[in-house]
Formats: C-alpha cells, sequence, structure tokens
C-alpha cells in the first residue's frame, strides 16, 4: 500500500547542519510548490581554491523523484542532466550496498509544497526490520537487543516501585 509522510524544511536543515558542522559547514533548504532550493557549505583540505567548497541547487518536482533544475559546484555550474545522472548514480551505489538493496524499493514519488514536502512510499510488511537492518549495523543490533533484554529482565521485578527515573533503574 502507498503511504505518505509530510516533511516539514525545517526536518531536512537540521540533520543536513547536524552532518555538516562536523565539517565546519552548514545547510539551508527552502520547500516551494514544485521545487526545493538548497545551499550548502563544507570546509574542505588546504588548497589554492579557498577553505569552503559551496553548493547550490535546484530540484523541481517530477512524477517520481524529484530531478535537478540547477546545480552549481563553487563557482561552477552543473548541466542538470549530468547532476541527475550524478544522482542516479549514487542512489544506484547506496542500493548496491546490502542495506541499501533492502530499503531501495521504498520510495514511490516526491510532492514539493510550500515549506513541505509529501514523501509518497510503498508500505511493506518487513520494513520495520528493513529500516532497522538498514539504519544499525548488525554487531550493534545485537548489542542492543542485549541491553533490552537485561533491562526488561530488571524491570519485570516486582519490587520497583511502579514509577522510577531512568537513572535509578
Amino acid at each position: 500500500a502507498l503511504r505518505t509522510v509530510p516533511l516539514a524544511a525545517e526536518d531536512f536543515d537540521l540533520p543536513a547542519n547536524y552532518l555538516l558542522a562536523g565539517r565546519g559547514g552548514g545547510a539551508k533548504i527552502v520547500l516551494q510548490a514544485g521545487a526545493a532550493a538548497f545551499w550548502a557549505s563544507v570546509q574542505t583540505v588546504p588548497n589554492p581554491f579557498g577553505r569552503f567548497l559551496n553548493f547550490e541547487g535546484v530540484l523541481r518536482q517530477t512524477s517520481g523523484l524529484p530531478q535537478f533544475d540547477r546545480l552549481s559546484i563553487g563557482r561552477l555550474p552543473v548541466p542538470a542532466w549530468l547532476a541527475d545522472r550524478l544522482l542516479e548514480h549514487a542512489i544506484e551505489r547506496v542500493a548496491a550496498m546490502s542495506a541499501g538493496a533492502q530499503t531501495a524499493d521504498v520510495l514511490h514519488s516526491v510532492q514539493l509544497e510550500s515549506g513541505q514536502m509529501q514523501v509518497v512510499y510503498r508500505w511493506r510488511e518487513d520494513m520495520p526490520q528493513r529500516l532497522r537492518a538498514a539504519l544499525v549495523p548488525p554487531a550493534e543490533l545485537e548489542r542492543l537487543q542485549a541491553y533490552q533484554q537485561r533491562l526488561a529482565g530488571v524491570s519485570a521485578d516486582a519490587r520497583l516501585p511502579q514509577q522510577i527515573s531512568l537513572q535509578r533503574l
């Protein structure tokens, strides 16, 4: 079944800025009817061209996933057809990884509105397991499951009060 989840521009700004802050950069995303504009800057290794690499672009809505209307890397304009091909290649590379292959067929389409993006995805019964596999490495999942089992065992103790702080638990 197809489902839709609304996402605000802030839902993209926050993680983008969090990821780029570690590289001395930042980002801004503006959602408009039928288009998404973005600006991003990341600090680079010392070079004769400058300390930062800047990206600026506009993605336009299509019947499926958005495509580039415009992309610039620094002062270099990248043709939209080439930017689309680079994006397709990046998606193919992610899908080729085991975690990406498990989630690649989920996205159906993206609808761009003023200040909001509607992501249409195909719900599958195994989606929670697929997302976990994509987001949490197997070794980490085993470790988290061990903690969860221990926490469940400790919290089942009838001597514990009805309400208890996580710190005390």
